[in-house]
């Protein structure tokens, strides 16, 4: 009798307390607001080390070329063997450098077509971002207090202990997206360093696996859309 007194006078005072305050609690866009704020600082940090990944990336070139004709030269390879060399030699530079000057640009465009693609899989307009999960997490809560009675108490307790376990729930969701998120701006903008490696033959899979990490990233955020 005692557990269900106590029971009743919970869900008596979380009856109250959750209309009373339901209106009032809500993420207001501050996790996106974050988010955004981290990525305007963490945009300044393109140009600084743009520069150092150019002086590697370059760095990297002049030793592999050395390396290659050199060992041609030594080996006497023909002028037809050392045409084809040339043509694979900057044609494979050619394309880790347009990867390193738009990195920053493909990482983003890789994230942002599989939120999008992940939202239009699901019929909305724009990606879930962190905010809106705790939105979804409120708005639950804020019907299920509405729904609640003073006349069952029991009842009322149970379902809103349930609507503020989903809405926990979800907040640990938004947050690890929240990180997944600024794990993708520093790959996007201070990762730009590994874009340099893509100089030499030696190194080149740093560069290539910085894309693959991208991508990984972006397959997570895709899939946590669809499934919340």
């Amino acid at each position: 009798m005692k557990i269900v007194s106590k029971l009743t006078f919970l869900g008596i005072i979380l009856f109250f307390s959750i209309n009373a305050y339901a209106g009032q609690l809500d993420s207001s866009g501050l996790l996106d607001t974050l988010l955004d704020r981290f990525q305007q600082v963490a945009s300044t940090w393109t140009t600084v080390i743009a520069d150092y990944a150019n002086w590697l990336f370059w760095g990297l070139v002049l030793i592999s070329m050395v390396w290659t004709f050199g060992m041609m030269a030594m080996q006497g390879e023909g002028l037809t063997g050392v045409l084809a060399e040339i043509v694979r030699f900057f044609a494979v530079i050619g394309f880790f450098y347009y990867l390193l000057i738009n990195g920053p640009a493909i990482s983003q465009s890789i994230i942002n077509s599989m939120r999008q693609l992940a939202a239009n899989a699901l019929g909305i307009s724009t990606g879930i971002s962190p905010s809106s999960i705790v939105d979804m997490g409120f708005a639950i809560l804020t019907k299920v207090s509405s729904a609640a009675s003073i006349w069952s108490p029991m009842i009322s307790t149970i379902m809103i202990t349930v609507a503020i376990i989903v809405l926990v729930v979800m907040s640990l969701i938004a947050i690890n997206m929240l990180i997944m998120l600024v794990s993708v701006w520093v790959l996007c903008y201070a990762g730009v360093i590994l874009l340099g490696f893509g100089g030499s033959k030696w190194t080149s899979d740093i560069a290539i696996n910085y894309l693959r990490t991208v991508l990984s990233i972006g397959i997570q955020l895709f899939t946590m859309t669809l499934i919340i």
